[in-house]
C-alpha cells in the first residue's frame, strides 16, 4: 500500500485546500475509510448515507484537539488511532504498551502512520511535540501483541533527529513503491528533511534547504500541515504565520532521491494577506 493513499488518515486537523485530494483518496483505498477526531468523534465511510459517512465515537478527548492520525485495513475496518500520545484499539480501548509516546495532540500533526513495507502486521508511527519542543520520533504497532495488537517496546519513542522540528508532518510514497519518506520542518529555519523508511526503520536522511528564509520565525510559524500531491512529485506546506495570516507553499519532490526543490518561480501563497 502506498502512502499517497493514507492521505486522509495521516492528519485529521486538515483545511480546506486539500478537501479534493482527500475524497479523491478515499475513493481507491479502503484503508482510509476510519476516521477519529477528538470530541470523542470519528467518522466511518464504510456507511454512507445521502453521501456522508456515518458519525461514530472514539475515546479521544482533549479539548481542543488538534492532529489524531487512523488506519484501517483492506476491508475498510479500523485497526488503531492515536492522538501521538496513546494509541487505541477497534474497541477504543488502550492497546499493549500503547501507552506515553510523545507526540502531542496540540499539534496540528501530532502523529502519521504509515505500513511497513515488508511484514503487513505491522506499522510505523511517527510523532512529533507542539510547537518546536521536540526531535521527530517513531514507534512501531504490532497486530499480533496481545489480542487487538499493541507498540514494540524496543520501538517506543525512538528518536530519529538531533534537533527540534517543528509540528507538521508528511509522508510520500517512495518511487520504489513499497518504501515512504517522512518529511519534517527543521526549527527556525527553511530546511526540510527528508528520511527514507524501509522495514529496518530509516536507512537514508536528505537536508533540503529551500524556499525564501525569514529574518524571524516566531511561535505561529511551525504550526500547518505537509501535503504531497497524488503521484508524490509535489509537496504542498501551510503555515501560519502573524495571526491571522498564513501562506501556502508548493515544492517540487523527488519520490527517489529525497529532494525538495523550489520551482524556478517560487510558489508562495499568503491568505489573509
Amino acid at each position: 500500500m502506498r502512502i499517497t493513499k493514507q492521505i486522509c488518515y495521516i492528519s485529521f486537523s486538515l483545511i480546506t485546500l486539500f478537501t479534493s485530494a482527500q475524497c479523491d483518496l478515499i475513493s481507491v483505498s479502503k484503508e482510509v475509510y476510519q476516521w477519529r477526531f477528538f470530541q470523542k468523534s470519528g467518522l466511518d465511510f464504510n456507511t454512507m448515507t445521502n453521501g456522508k459517512p456515518e458519525f461514530v465515537s472514539s475515546e479521544l478527548v482533549g479539548s481542543p484537539g488538534e492532529g489524531s492520525a487512523s488506519i484501517a485495513d483492506a476491508n475498510g475496518d479500523l485497526i488503531f488511532y492515536t492522538d501521538g500520545i496513546n494509541v487505541y484499539d477497534v474497541n477504543d480501548n488502550l492497546v499493549v504498551n500503547g501507552t506515553g509516546l510523545l507526540g502531542n495532540p496540540s499539534a496540528t500533526s501530532s502523529a502519521i502512520i504509515f505500513p511497513h513495507p515488508t511484514n503487513p502486521d505491522q506499522y510505523y508511527i511517527a510523532t512529533v511535540d507542539e510547537g518546536d519542543d521536540g526531535p521527530l520520533r517513531y514507534s512501531v504497532f504490532n497486530k499480533t501483541i496481545g489480542a487487538t495488537g499493541g507498540i514494540v517496546a524496543a520501538s517506543k519513542n525512538t528518536i530519529v533527529t538531533d534537533f527540534d522540528i517543528y509540528e507538521k508532518i508528511g509522508a510520500v510514497a517512495h518511487s520504489n513503491g513499497s518504501d515512504n519518506w517522512v518529511i519534517v520542518t527543521e526549527s527556525k529555519s527553511n530546511n526540510y528533511h527528508a528520511y527514507h523508511f524501509d522495514e529496518n526503520g530509516i536507512v537514508e536522511s536528505v537536508k533540503n534547504t529551500v524556499g525564501p528564509a525569514f529574518a524571524n520565525y516566531d511561535d505561529d510559524f511551525g504550526k500547518g500541515y505537509i501535503k504531497p500531491s497524488v503521484d508524490g512529485t509535489q509537496l504542498i506546506i501551510a503555515s501560519a504565520d502573524e495571526a491571522p495570516r498564513g501562506f501556502v507553499e508548493v515544492f517540487q519532490f523527488d519520490n527517489e532521491t529525497g529532494v525538495i526543490s523550489s520551482y524556478p518561480t517560487p510558489k508562495r501563497t499568503y491568505l489573509n494577506a
